[in-house]
């Protein structure tokens, strides 16, 4: 028997973990997510999850550089 509070499908737990996901990758890069993709392979043990996200407009945006490698928030490189 399941309460009334757990996710009643496999389809309503995946979408109840996305939108953790999403909101996530949302807050943690102050972008929107366009897309959230996720999927497995059995053999070989893979799986992917892929976050397409909403393109900046230009150098005024939250951020304005793709954070660096050690997290400081200087830029590291081109803007993605």
């Amino acid at each position: 028997m399941t309460s009334p509070e757990a996710p009643v499908s496999r389809g309503e737990a995946a979408q109840a973990i996305s939108n953790a996901l999403v909101a996530a990758v949302e807050a943690n890069t102050g972008r929107e997510v366009l897309a959230f993709l996720s999927d497995h392979h059995i053999d070989p043990d893979v799986a992917v999850e892929i976050f397409i996200l909403k393109p900046r407009s230009g150098p005024g945006d939250r951020d304005g550089a793709a954070p660096s490698a050690d997290g400081d928030g200087s830029a590291a490189g081109p803007a993605i």
